[in-house]
């Protein structure tokens, strides 16, 4: 009945228009309630119907949201109604306002609909959970009781004599008996080429490329990412010979359809516990640590690999067991048999892990330099902290004591539910990492020298770790949902759920849309790094043009992409950007009281871009301090001193207030070095002697022309100044050191006397008389 209602529920859908449709759709929801209200009614059918109908509600829904905007701009284009229009602009308008409340009333019709079943979604699931629950946690037989071995092993004579009987039906009714030579020889073939693809070709394999490969890249920026491709290739051998032995026996038909499906279980079984054994021996590695474990411990490291190894292989062996009696049928007793002996093993497996993954000596990683050899990296190892080991431990003998007294399907239910969820944990922890590496690498391409420094990078990388874990754990909580027990069913309304979002007002947000428009903003925002890169080393150094207007263009185009993707990322999230006009308006009350300080810096860093007052790599002086501009930023900008210090000025400040710019026309600049000398010396041979000295300069420019000034009559000595230029004013202190120099040497070589400050004492008759008492008390 279920299955009637959902195919001519979708037929109907194909062909009916959206007013039609939720009619339909709500007179097959209340015969969805009635067939649940039958206590014989099939929970998994009727949430496939749920899912279905659910998806054909929204989409009705958006088509009725489609009709309401389309009705509504007409309705904006005829305009409010008037006195004396025209009578079919009047009825146009009614007809368009009736089909307005129509929709309307849809689109309610619809809400309530969705909320009905949702509710009724929400029953079903709560019913099979409340049935799981009971089934997993009733008590069964005693695990060490004599009948239930006896029961069991009688059990597992019978399976495996059904197996046996199934198969020799099967070949005799198709094969008459016995399997003729060629479809045997292609079998022992398949299986002799399984078994060298498996063993002697994945050693080798091993052996002469993926250890190699590991060491190579050791400690590379990718590792994690070349330790995933080695694992692959550890696995591939084994996928190749599952797939071909698994490939020939259903083209010969040797095997029963029924025992073809425990097959497939097995080789599939197979293929996962190689790839357990893969990502361990390479991940669990003491000879290439790699990220997160960087296992040191070759004992540890071993032990690690033989618990989850162990437990994957019993896990699969356990789930073809399942597949076979699923089959076949199997009896309570060999039932409790299998899930407690899982239960106890797996246990076993928990508590030795819990003992041994303890703390680990941290590995150095590679030093490619002197410095970094004689202060190595650490790379921490991924330990389990001491509260969960001890939670471990008494949850491995918490199972293992239950799996005894009879509740063998809770046991077994919670030590493999513990090795699945560990091991996609373990697994998607693994995957993040790989992630970070691979946007890290992508990322380099839009980031320049400058923005690879540690502290940006730390920051970068800090953004790096949270968008990836965001996605993994977007991945996991899906799969884990299934791993624990929720059907396919409830995961899927949940991600569906999860996609279309929730309404607020008259804007959707679901986690499709969020995704969307932040993969499409970083892309914007990369797009203009490369497009700022690109610019900066082709065109800019082609042109020739100036390292600041170089810097202004690149922080413009940086503000045009972040712009475009701030706006386009809004889009996205369903906003109408026509409304943010009233946001505008809301933000200038802000403005204009508590954020015109931060304005004013953001519009006065505008003014410096684009009017160019001072650039990077000027030397200003401010009443901030003096130095040389090394950023010019949204909010400040950033002067380095000659002390190697940094300032950080307001730009407003640099608007507002004058700045000196030794470098704002040219680098053209004048030194002047100040000179005294005694006053006995000749004025005219100073003038000549210090007008020789910038002949001696490479740097003195002849034109302008230098000059000599005598300046003034000093306490202890006449003044002079010697003036001249320079192409380059910030070679004006060592040319200033230089200068007196060679003013010294030639003051010399001439006998010019520079004097010194000289104080000439008068002592008073009074003041000799106190002088000489004085002294002489002084002797007695």
């Amino acid at each position: 009945m279920v299955s009637v209602i959902v195919a001519s529920g979708q037929s109907f859908a194909q062909s009916a228009d959206p007013g039609e449709s939720v009619a339909y759709q709500t007179r097959k929801i209340s015969e969805l309630t009635q067939t649940f209200a039958n206590d014989q009614a099939d929970l998994s059918a009727l949430e496939k119907a749920f899912l279905t109908h659910r998806s054909e509600i929204l989409a009705t829904q958006d088509a009725l949201r489609e009709e309401e905007r389309a009705v509504q701009e007409t309705l904006n284009r005829l305009g409010p109604e008037v006195s004396g229009e025209a009578a079919g602009v009047t009825r146009e308008r009614n007809q368009l306002m009736a089909e307005l409340d129509g929709i309307r009333q849809g689109l309610t019709q619809t809400r309530q609909n969705l909320t009905q079943l949702d509710r009724l979604a929400l029953e079903v699931e709560t019913e099979r959970r409340s049935a799981f629950y009971a089934d997993l946690t009733g008590r069964g037989p005693l695990f060490l009781h004599p009948d239930t071995w006896a029961e069991g092993s009688r059990a597992l004579t019978d399976n495996i004599g059904h197996l046996q009987s199934e198969l020799s039906d099967h070949l005799s009714d198709d094969h008459t008996g016995q399997i003729n030579l060629p479809t045997g020889l292609a079998l022992i073939g398949a299986i002799v080429l399984s078994f060298v693809l498996a063993i002697p070709v994945r050693n080798r394999l091993n052996h002469y490329l993926i250890v190699p490969l590991g060491r190579a890249e050791s400690g590379s920026a990718l590792d994690v990412v070349i330790g995933l491709f080695r694992a692959g290739l550890r696995t591939l051998p084994v996928v190749l010979a599952a797939v071909l032995l698994a490939g020939t026996i259903a083209f010969l038909d040797v095997v029963p359809p029924s025992l073809s499906t425990v097959l497939n279980a097995f080789w599939t079984a197979s293929i996962c516990v190689a790839a357990v054994s893969s990502l361990c021996s390479v991940f669990f590695s003491v000879v290439t640590p790699l990220q997160p474990f960087n296992f040191s411990d070759r004992q540890r490291a071993f032990l690690l690999w033989f618990g989850f190894v162990s437990a994957a292989g019993l896990i699969a062996l356990d789930h073809v067991v399942r597949v076979e009696t699923n089959v076949f049928g199997m009896a309570e007793e060999l039932d409790v048999l299998i899930r407690g002996s899982v239960a106890i093993l797996l246990s076993g497996f928990i508590f030795v892990i819990a003992r041994v993954w303890t703390g680990d000596t941290p590995v150095e990683a590679s030093a490619g330099s002197e410095e970094s050899e004689a202060t190595p990296e650490v790379a921490k190892p991924l330990l389990l902290p001491k509260p969960f080991r001890a939670l471990l431990t008494v949850f491995a003998g918490f199972c293992g004591l239950i799996a005894l007294v009879g509740y063998s399907s809770l046991a077994h239910f919670l030590t493999t539910r513990l090795f699945l969820v560990g091991g996609l944990t373990l697994s998607a922890i693994i995957v993040r990492d790989a992630c970070v590496q691979l946007l890290a690498a992508f990322a380099d391409l839009f980031l320049s020298k400058s923005e690879r420094q540690d502290d940006k990078k730390d920051l970068f990388q800090f953004w790096l770790n949270i968008l990836s874990t965001c996605f993994v754990f977007a991945l996991w909580v899906p799969f884990a949902s299934l791993l624990i027990g929720f059907e396919w069913s409830s995961v899927q309304r949940g991600i569906m759920q999860a996609v279309n979002g929730v309404q607020i007002g008259s804007v959707r947000f679901s986690l499709a849309q969020v995704a969307i428009a932040v993969l499409v903003f970083l892309g914007l925002i990369g797009a203009t790094r490369l497009v700022q890169r690109t610019t900066q080393s082709r065109v800019f150094s082609r042109l020739r043009v100036d390292p600041g207007v170089q810097n202004s263009l690149r922080t413009l185009i940086g503000y045009i992409g972040l712009v475009i993707a701030f706006f386009t990322g809004v889009s996205l999230l369903g906003f109408d950007l026509s409304n943010l006009a009233i946001i505008a308006g809301a933000l200038s009350v802000g403005i204009g009281f508590g954020l015109q300080s931060i304005v004013n810096n953001f519009v006065s860093g505008l003014i410096l871009l684009f009017e160019r007052p001072i650039k990077i790599g000027d030397w200003v002086v401010t009443s901030s301090g003096e130095g040389i501009v090394k950023k010019i930023s949204v909010r400040s900008t950033e002067i380095e001193t000659f002390d190697r210090s940094s300032i950080l000025v307001p730009n407003s400040e640099l608007i507002s207030n004058s700045v000196t710019n030794w470098t704002h026309k040219s680098r053209l600049g004048r030194v002047t070095v100040a000179v005294g000398v005694a006053y006995k010396e000749d004025p005219d041979q100073i003038i000549e002697i210090l007008s020789k000295v910038p002949e001696n300069f490479e740097q003195a420019l002849k034109f302008p022309e230098p000059q000599v000034l005598f300046t003034s009559f000093g306490a202890s000595s006449l003044d002079f100044e010697l003036r001249f230029f320079i192409p380059d004013i910030m070679d004006a202190l060592s040319t200033r050191t230089q200068t007196r120099i060679a003013v010294l040497k030639a003051f010399r070589e001439a006998g010019i006397e520079i004097p010194f400050p000289q104080r000439d004492i008068h002592i008073q008759p009074a003041d000799m008389n106190m002088l000489t008492k004085h002294v002489h008390t002084n002797e007695d």
